[in-house]
C-alpha cells in the first residue's frame, strides 16, 4: 500500500487504486517522533494486544499527516482478528 496526495496517479499494471479504506476493529496509535522509532508503535500495539488477549490479523496500516525533518506524525492502524 502507498499513501498518495493525491489521485491523478498512473499505476503499473496489477495495481488499482481506492480513494478510501474502511477497517473496522483496529487498535491505533498515533506516533509523533523521528521516524527511525516508528517500529516502536507498532511493538507498543503488538503489546497490548498480547496483554489483553487480542488477536491481530498480522496487518499494519500507516497513515502519514505530516513528515518534515525527519520527524513524521503518523496514525498506525492494526486490525483485531474477527470471531
Amino acid at each position: 500500500m502507498m499513501q498518495l496526495q493525491n489521485n491523478d496517479v498512473r499505476l503499473e499494471f496489477s495495481y488499482y487504486f481506492d480513494k478510501e479504506i474502511k477497517i473496522s476493529n483496529c487498535l491505533l496509535a498515533r506516533f509523533n517522533d523521528n521516524y527511525e522509532k516508528i517500529q516502536f508503535a507498532t511493538q507498543k500495539l503488538t503489546l497490548f494486544a498480547y496483554e489483553n488477549d487480542l488477536e491481530l490479523t498480522g496487518e499494519t496500516y500507516t497513515v502519514v499527516l505530516h513528515n518534515e525533518d525527519n520527524n513524521v506524525l503518523a496514525d498506525i492502524f492494526m486490525p483485531i482478528k474477527q470471531d
